[in-house]
């Protein structure tokens, strides 16, 4: 299993933008031991076990304006070990029940006290006809 995007071991300065993680095997990303990143304005669709996998983090994180979305309920948006990134803010989250996607707001704001309100909301995906993505 893999973690969609992978900061690890003193990445500092990286600005993860603008990327398309689905089914990812574990994690949408995980961030370990890092300074100074960014993760924005990407959407995470579909991961096996979180959104995203927080670890010692040593300061200077911002993961702002992201999608967040997944049908299996049982899925949680972070796991935060150590501590918490600088700031979160502005993430849309989407999961397969209201109560389950209210819960995850809840879970932004106790367990990342940096956060400023995100939204829990469905993103409206369509299916785009295959020859716009040709």
């Amino acid at each position: 299993m893999a973690s969609g995007i992978y900061l690890d071991e003193g990445s500092e300065g990286f600005s993860v933008t603008k990327n398309l993680v689905s089914h990812a095997g574990t994690d949408s990303f995980l961030l370990h031991i890092v300074a100074n990143d960014t993760i924005t304005n990407n959407i995470f669709y579909e991961s096996g076990s979180s959104g995203g996998q927080i670890s010692n983090i040593i300061g200077g994180v911002s993961i702002n304006a992201n999608i967040f979305y997944s049908q299996k309920p049982e899925v949680g948006v972070f796991n935060v070990g150590g501590n918490a990134p600088t700031s979160v803010a502005n993430n849309l989250y989407f999961s397969s029940s209201v109560s389950e996607t209210k819960a995850l707001i809840a879970n932004e704001v106790s367990v990342l006290p940096n956060s400023s309100p995100s939204v829990a909301a469905d993103p409206l995906f369509v299916n785009a006809p295959a020859t716009i993505l040709t």
